[in-house]
């Protein structure tokens, strides 16, 4: 849960200046990381890697949340008008949620 609160601390106060992130979960993240405290403290890892909060471009889709490629809504360009909302998500995403 620490690890977790450090990475959102540190994108509420360089997001403004660097505009990395079009989306951050911070609920679903404490959530995620109350769920590995748990797993840990039961003794269950997945690998070294468990626990550790991750970033995803936005042009890999993942269920629920809004997929924009980084493209604004009005554009010249021939895109979606409305960001695409997945019903499932891709490869790069079940494997990190599995492990």
């Amino acid at each position: 849960m620490q690890l977790a609160e450090a990475c959102l601390s540190r994108i509420e106060i360089y997001q403004p200046k660097l505009n990395a992130f079009i989306t951050v979960l911070k609920e679903s993240a404490f959530k995620q990381a109350r769920e590995v405290d748990a797993e840990l403290r039961a003794g269950k890892s997945r690998g070294t890697l468990h626990g550790i909060p991750i970033a995803l471009k936005d042009d890999i889709d993942t269920a629920g949340i809004r997929t924009t490629a980084a493209t604004p809504s009005s554009t010249t360009v021939s895109l979606p008008k409305t960001p695409k909302l997945p019903d499932a998500s891709k490869q790069p995403v079940q494997s990190f949620s599995a492990s």
